[in-house]
């Protein structure tokens, strides 16, 4: 039985709770949050046990701690956690800057521990069949990869959470909102460079980050790649896809987030009998990526089983991260 114990309690905290709960090699042994509401109702639901104070909650007998908190906190309470002797599953991103997820991993190596990131999109059958099509050289040469991200997020959204929208704990929809379209794409294709672009904040004056973004980049192999996104949808989210052109055919997987293929010539046989993806996370008012925890559970399982784990891993992590920085750093704000 693997001991695992929950810093954070609030949405995302409890999906990882209800997928722990049900999974027959887990037990949720602790929860903490500094919101005592919050900690009290979360162990109440999944009989666990609450904590206010993290050396307390520390104490107990972990195997691995999931850091289910703002963006901005990841690094702070992941290197307490690993100095105290524990693993670490952080949820994604792993942080808003390259700085402090750099440290986070030299702390997991200092302290022979291991630090694992949340990117369940992974997970998604249309994007493992690609991977394995990819590694098997199936597509040829790869032409153009085109990723579109079109979302709504509404100002009851952010209203919810205080640190929604924030620089400081956000950091920006490419870390919040999307930083696993940029993960499929570093999974898939590798780490992009000349990177140019341009953000603006069109619908949301109350917040301090972007909404909306278009990027232009290259990858590996001197593959054009583009990047456009926003949570300007109005009403709901409309579309996450990623767009292959290669030499051997050409492909879409699309829906809301990666879970379809929408389009496919060239490769249809490599496409047929997909296995149904998971549904979307649903927080009520509005829907996030797909709900592959209980896979990632199941992953935290095996790893401490002993067995080969599909986890993802801190160097990944670090790497998603500083990717969005550098398209940050390489855009000009046009708008708000």
């Amino acid at each position: 039985m693997v001991n695992i114990g929950i810093i954070g309690c609030g949405y995302i905290g409890r999906r990882h709770a209800e997928h722990i709960h049900a999974h027959p090699g887990a037990k949720l042994s602790g929860v903490y949050d500094i919101d005592t509401k919050a900690a009290t109702d979360l162990a109440e639901a999944f009989d666990s046990e609450a904590f206010m104070e993290l050396d307390k909650f520390l104490k107990l007998n972990l195997d691995i701690v999931h850091v289910c908190t703002p963006n901005g906190l990841h690094a702070e309470l992941s290197i307490e956690v690993l100095k105290s002797g524990k693993n670490v599953l952080v949820e994604k991103p792993m942080e808003i800057n390259s700085t402090s997820a750099a440290q986070m991993l030299a702390c997991a190596r200092e302290n022979s521990k291991e630090i694992f990131v949340v990117k369940q999109n992974r997970y998604n059958p249309p994007v493992q069949r690609l991977k394995k099509l990819i590694s098997e050289q199936g597509l040829g040469r790869v032409f153009q990869v085109d990723v579109r991200c079109y979302w709504n997020r509404n100002k009851e959204y952010y209203d919810q959470s205080s640190w929604r929208g924030s620089l400081e704990l956000d950091g920006g929809c490419l870390y919040t909102q999307f930083s696993h379209f940029i993960d499929v794409l570093y999974f898939l294709f590798g780490r992009p460079t000349a990177v140019q672009g341009r953000t603006a904040n069109f619908q949301h004056p109350y917040i301090a980050i972007e909404d909306s973004g278009s990027f232009s980049f290259q990858l590996p192999n001197e593959v054009l790649g583009s990047l456009t996104y926003s949570t300007c949808a109005f009403n709901q989210n409309i579309e996450g896809s990623i767009t292959v052109l290669a030499e051997k055919g050409s492909l879409k997987i699309g829906g809301k987030y990666l879970n379809s293929i929408e389009f496919v010539q060239g490769l249809e046989r490599e496409f047929e009998d997909m296995p149904h993806s998971a549904p979307a996370n649903n927080y009520g008012f509005y829907e996030g990526s797909m709900s592959n925890h209980n896979i990632v559970i199941d992953e935290v399982v095996r790893f401490h089983e002993g067995q080969l784990s599909g986890l993802t891993s801190g160097e990944d992590g670090l790497a998603v991260v500083e990717i969005i920085e550098s398209f940050y750093n390489n855009s000009k704000r046009i708008h708000g």
